[in-house]
């Protein structure tokens, strides 16, 4: 436990000296997907590989915008606060595979609960560095 401890310390330290603002616990931005997802997941109508056609879509969509606020946050902060959050989006691209884990025994369902994971965290990360 003090390691978990020690490490939100360190995390929250890493926030402070970069000048960005953690996310706090209750907060949960709306998740908003384009409306090209969302046509594309009516068309689906239940099928696995649609639904799974459309999420790969979607991620990449959103990792543009992903980037782009990643970069614009990049572009604000000093060279020593870059590398920072450089480490921080690194144990966050880490820690999404934890959030969302897809175990070895996983079906289909599993499969496509786990994709929609990875696209709402990374719809929450892309907000979050909005408000940075």
């Amino acid at each position: 436990m003090a390691r978990t401890t020690t490490g939100l310390v360190t995390v929250f330290g890493v926030f402070a000296l970069c000048g960005l603002r953690p996310a706090e616990a209750n907060e949960r931005p709306e998740i908003r997907y384009s409306q090209r997802y969302e046509a594309c997941s009516a068309k689906a109508k239940g099928s696995y590989t649609h639904i799974l056609a459309c999420m790969a879509e979607e991620q990449r969509y959103q990792a543009v915008f992903l980037n782009r606020e990643f970069g614009a946050v990049m572009r604000r902060l000093s060279e020593p606060n870059r590398k920072k959050l450089l480490r921080l989006q690194h144990a966050w691209l880490a820690g999404r595979k934890q959030v969302c884990p897809l175990l070895a025994d996983a079906g289909t369902s599993d499969l496509v609960d786990q994709r929609l994971c990875f696209l709402e965290e990374t719809v929450r990360r892309t907000d979050w560095l909005k408000r940075q």
